[in-house]
């Protein structure tokens, strides 16, 4: 199988798991769960806003957020063929993002359940964002150099 299809079933394979700790986050975290003295844990929260709980309308936040998957769809289809590289970080991206999306247009605000020490509590979606950000940076600057 080409290499970038095998990203792609990766991809789908990573937004059905996200999706089902959502389902699973919402059906069975009732109280929450914490250890490593309250360093780790699983709490359901309901977040309205966008990144780190900053208040912004719903509808402003799908505007922004169904843009931005837009514009990612077009950056992997243009680049499918010359930029294999690309594939992974935007298409994390792009599927946390629509996870998020789905949360938004489903329940009115985003499902998130995994509190990690100092940080906001946040969904495995965001965690991809960040990891898929963080990847694209890194390929780039590697590229540079």
């Amino acid at each position: 199988m080409n290499k970038r299809y095998s990203f792609l079933l990766i991809l789908l394979f990573v937004f059905l798991i996200e999706r089902i700790t959502k389902f699973l986050a919402l059906e069975y975290t009732l109280r929450g769960f914490f250890c490593c003295q309250n360093w780790l844990g699983i709490e359901l929260v309901y977040n309205p806003g966008i990144a780190f709980g900053l208040p912004v309308p719903t509808q402003i936040s799908l505007i922004i957020s169904g843009l931005i998957i837009i514009l990612l769809i077009m950056a992997v289809i243009k680049n499918f063929q010359q930029k294999q590289h690309l594939i992974l970080p935007l298409g994390l991206i792009i599927i946390g993002a629509l996870s998020n999306i789905i949360d938004r247009l489903r329940y009115g605000q985003i499902i998130d359940f995994l509190h990690i020490g100092p940080w906001p509590i946040f969904n495995l979606a965001d965690g991809l964002i960040v990891f898929g950000a963080l990847l694209l940076i890194w390929q780039q600057a590697r590229r540079k150099s």
